[in-house]
């Protein structure tokens, strides 16, 4: 996804979270509306938990293909010799 799309949902969930508190503060007794605060609170936590782990597969992924590009090379180097 591009930096626009992530950011446009980021700021949608936002929005929804914000709102949807509104509701469960102005209705406490409304089972529904924790229900959904509830939801959002875990969908957000394990959201932020595979934005870190795509981050480090990124990571890894990249070094990985450094490694062989250099290691590549090195036997370029060597075959030509």
């Amino acid at each position: 996804m591009t930096y626009e799309e992530n950011r446009e949902r980021d700021l949608w969930f936002e929005s929804v979270s914000k709102k949807i508190i509104e509701w469960s503060d102005l209705k406490p007794d409304n089972q529904d509306l924790k229900d959904l605060v509830k939801g959002l609170s875990i969908i957000g936590v394990h959201y932020i938990k595979m934005q870190k782990e795509l981050k480090e597969i990124e990571y890894s992924y990249t070094k990985n293909q450094t490694e062989l590009r250099e290691t590549v090379d090195k036997l370029v180097t060597i075959l030509k010799q």
